[in-house]
């Protein structure tokens, strides 16, 4: 998410065969953020099915 919207393009999904099976998923988007402003990134589970994150990581690279 982006501000507490959902980010078009940056859905993951997964289809888990066995209960206690892992999956791992990634994604990339390129966030613009104007000279002097400030966003706030995300993760949001927008699907109907509980999910459980653990030790997400989020990167985070400075464009000049």
């Amino acid at each position: 998410t982006v501000n507490g919207e959902a980010r078009a393009g940056t859905e993951m999904a997964t289809t888990i065969t066995a209960a206690g099976d892992i999956a791992q998923l990634a994604t990339t988007a390129l966030v613009t953020v104007p000279c002097g402003a400030s966003v706030t990134v995300g993760l949001a589970n927008t699907g109907d099915a509980d999910i459980t994150v653990n030790e997400a990581s989020l990167v985070l690279t400075r464009i000049a």
